[in-house]
């Protein structure tokens, strides 16, 4: 019976084919290195910049979909003066459109804590 034997590194294979107790063949496949050197003299991933361009990205998607689900939970308890339509409008896409944030001036009244369009009046003293 043969068997294969793989030894998997970080830029190697190294493999064999032995029968029983006798190695038929053996040998090793090197790859180029993984890192590349950079102009201080150290050595960093070639995909270190496509990450660090990627990281960005997705922590302002993150934060746009907490958003989007925080105004959902508010507008379904009655908290917020906005619509699911209006919401849809800016958090769905539609080819060639683009996404329209909430314009109504109860809703941007709400964002800068001005609610005076509900009748109350908030009253500032200084001390």
């Amino acid at each position: 019976m043969k068997v294969i034997g793989l030894d998997i590194g970080s830029s190697s294979i190294g493999w064999f084919v032995r029968e029983f107790d006798q190695i038929i063949k053996h040998g090793v496949i090197v790859f180029k290195g993984g890192m590349i050197k950079n102009s201080t003299g150290g050595y960093s991933s070639p995909t270190k910049e496509r990450r660090e361009k990627r990281s960005p990205r997705n922590l302002i998607r993150a934060r746009k979909y907490r958003t989007w689900e925080l105004l959902k939970l508010l507008i379904e308890n009655n908290m917020v003066p906005l619509s699911y339509e209006e919401l849809n409008q800016w958090k769905k896409y539609r080819n060639g459109q683009k996404r329209i944030f909430p314009e109504s001036k109860t809703f941007k009244s709400w964002l800068s804590c001005n609610f005076s369009y509900q009748g109350v009046i908030i009253i500032k003293i200084h001390i």
